[in-house]
């Protein structure tokens, strides 16, 4: 059985860490997804596309890597 991966929360909390503390439609807005869609990957609903997790690390500015929890180095 395989595990869930759990990079949704490190999506969580770069956006309420983020010094704008944006709100879930904000970064949908930014990322060209509808908020439900997004919400869906921070609650870690949906399976979130590599070329969404590209998408947020280049709005964050951190390495996919870390997104996906295989580095705690953001940059």
């Amino acid at each position: 059985m395989s595990k869930k991966p759990k990079f949704y929360k490190r999506i969580y909390i770069l956006r309420n860490d983020y010094e704008t503390k944006l709100t879930q439609a904000d970064v949908a807005r930014e990322l060209g997804l509808e908020l439900t869609t997004y919400a869906r990957y921070e609650r870690g609903e949906t399976t979130v596309p590599a070329d969404v997790i590209v998408k947020i690390a280049r709005f964050y500015k951190v390495k996919t890597d870390y997104i996906l929890e295989l580095t705690d180095k953001k940059r």
